[in-house]
């Protein structure tokens, strides 16, 4: 009896010594406005608009008198979820192996604040597993975010779907997430952290290769920070993501991809921050070597603490003629929960168009014809207002 109770508890601490060095937590972030955009009414008789989703709070249709379903809309309200920042929840641990070494495990999916799930998968936006150490920084293995993606999304004091997304969207560099990556980070060294990445396969419908090399550096010295960025995409399967005159002429079309960014900011006291930076996305036939467009821009910021609880946000960026102001305002009701108001402007040019919002693409309202998580129309000034709320967990 007695050798049998010691050989219970010997096998009992076995498995419960690796669950107590195990950490896990739970974390998320979701995020709710009430979005109003406005553009200039179309003429009579237009049916652009026929057949809105029930999300829409309410429309007002112009020209006056005109009929609701033959009338473009020129100002639609609604709920909608990513204003400011994307819904999503998720689970990360870590494992001490000993000497300095810890394992690791990473998952992250959306939360959509009106109960759908993404198309591409629950865990989508990361699922990973990996090494790392304080000497010699982190490997992971798995499906995550674009090194350049997060590097474009930390350019601006006061950032957010409303300036990184959108401006991605607008260029044509909207690689959020690299499938099938093996990813290093270093550990920082006189300030400067790299981050490097390759994704195999990340277009099942192309013929060609299909990968992606990227990378990001971070360099932090006093109150200054330079932020550098790339990637290269070969035989990447283009989508209709441009809203200008590219839109359409490269959708579903296998292309070659290099983007590059760089940007500096600097505090300048303890309550402002100001930023600029430069995007740059080549985009060429994969056979031919030929260009198929080239698209560039410039992004301005500055941010501003008021008051522990009130921070304030102005951003400007233009692209090939087009450009968008977004003016942003928060208030941290607690250390978890902010409300905010966002405004942003999109004078869009032929070339390129940038969305008056950013949302969930199951947030599917209309505005004279565009639909779905990207509402930009070339050539047309769009205007949008955003009061919501913020909570993470």
């Amino acid at each position: 009896m007695k050798k049998h109770s010691l050989a219970l508890a010997v096998a009992s601490l076995a498995v419960a010594a690796p669950a107590m060095a195990q950490n896990v937590t739970l974390f998320g972030v979701l995020d709710a406005a009430v979005v109003s955009i406005n553009k200039a009414p179309t003429a009579a008789g237009s049916t652009s608009n026929v057949g809105m989703p029930s999300n829409i709070i309410s429309a007002t249709s112009l020209p006056p008198g005109a009929h609701a379903s033959t009338a473009a809309v020129d100002r639609v309200t609604a709920m909608i979820d990513g204003a400011v920042t994307s819904a999503r929840w998720g689970m990360r641990g870590t494992e001490d192996l000993g000497g300095g070494l810890s394992a690791l495990f990473y998952l992250e999916g959306d939360a959509n604040m009106q109960g759908y799930t993404h198309a591409s998968g629950l865990f989508r936006r990361g699922s990973y597993v990996g090494l790392s150490s304080k000497s010699m920084g982190e490997l992971t293995i798995g499906n995550r975010v674009n090194p350049l993606i997060a590097a474009n999304g930390a350019l601006m004091p006061v950032s957010g779907n409303g300036v990184s997304t959108l401006t991605s969207g607008a260029l044509g560099f909207s690689d959020f997430y690299t499938r099938n990556a093996i990813n290093y980070t270093s550990p920082t060294i006189g300030g400067l952290v790299i981050v490097g990445q390759h994704g195999f396969s990340q277009d099942a419908s192309s013929s060609n290769e299909g990968s992606v090399s990227a990378a990001n550096a971070t360099f932090t010295e006093g109150d200054l920070t330079v932020r550098a960025a790339y990637q290269n995409r070969r035989g990447t399967v283009a989508s209709n993501a441009l809203s200008g005159s590219n839109a359409g002429s490269t959708a579903g079309v296998v292309v070659d991809k290099v983007t590059t960014l760089f940007g500096l900011s600097y505090k300048v006291n303890n309550a402002i921050t100001v930023a600029v930076a430069g995007f740059k996305n080549e985009v060429s036939n994969p056979t031919t070597k030929a260009s198929v467009y080239d698209l560039q821009g410039q992004q301005y910021g500055i941010g501003w603490q008021a008051t522990p609880a009130v921070l304030l946000g102005l951003n400007a960026t233009t692209a090939e003629g087009a450009t968008m102001t977004n003016v942003q305002a928060r208030y941290a009701l607690s250390k978890r929960t902010t409300g905010y108001v966002q405004v942003i402007n999109a004078d869009n040019g032929a070339r390129v168009a940038f969305s008056p919002t950013s949302m969930s693409s199951h947030s599917t309202f209309q505005v004279d014809g565009c639909t779905g998580g990207s509402c930009a129309v070339a050539s047309v000034r769009q205007t949008s207002m955003a009061v919501g709320v913020m909570h993470s967990f």
